[in-house]
């Protein structure tokens, strides 16, 4: 399995590999240095408002996803912003979505692909209501319009590309936990 950003380079036809020291990921240590500044500075430092934007957004726009949660299933949209439980929900699902970042920016790619295929397991495995692929694949585009708004200036075409094709991957890995698990009962 290919990190974030060989699917990035990949999907866009793009080489960039000049001044590489990150072979493995295909990017050039430039875009790594932006991606990491942008993650640490718009993104993970603003996480549980950035998830709740995420979530709240998929619950808008997909009803029956949010029938999924029994803890906040019955709690209107407006009231989730504000509650505790709901925040530490979120406070967990962008854990591991920072520790998988952390993993491509360290170039462990094995790290990465294992944090998220054990998160697609669990979701296959252990939710109430299992989680399946479309569920994951509705987030690609909440989680988009979230970093861009939160990336505000710095989302330029080059980042946007980054980002988008990183949280593509994100919710593939996850998926290929999904379907291996769900494959095996």
């Amino acid at each position: 399995m290919g990190s974030i950003v060989s699917y990035v380079v990949s999907s866009e036809g793009q080489t960039g590999l000049e001044n590489d020291d990150h072979k493995n990921s295909g990017l050039t240590q430039r875009q790594k240095k932006i991606m990491k500044k942008t993650w640490e500075s718009c993104i993970n430092s603003n996480s549980i408002v950035i998830c709740v934007e995420i979530m709240l957004s998929l619950f808008d726009k997909y009803e029956d996803t949010k029938e999924m949660f029994p803890d906040f299933k019955d709690i209107p949209n407006e009231e989730l912003k504000k509650n505790k439980k709901f925040h530490a929900h979120c406070q967990m699902i962008m854990s591991v979505v920072n520790n998988a970042v952390n993993a491509f920016l360290s170039d462990d790619d094995e790290l990465f692909t294992a944090i998220l295929k054990i998160t697609g397991e669990r979701h296959a495995k252990h939710a109430k209501n299992p989680i399946i692929a479309k569920h994951m694949e509705r987030l690609r585009d909440p989680m988009i319009e979230s970093f861009k708004r939160h990336m505000k200036s710095q989302w330029t075409n080059e980042m946007g590309n980054l980002w988008t094709s990183a949280i593509e991957n994100i919710i593939k890995v996850i998926i290929q936990g999904i379907q291996e698990t769900l494959s095996e009962n």
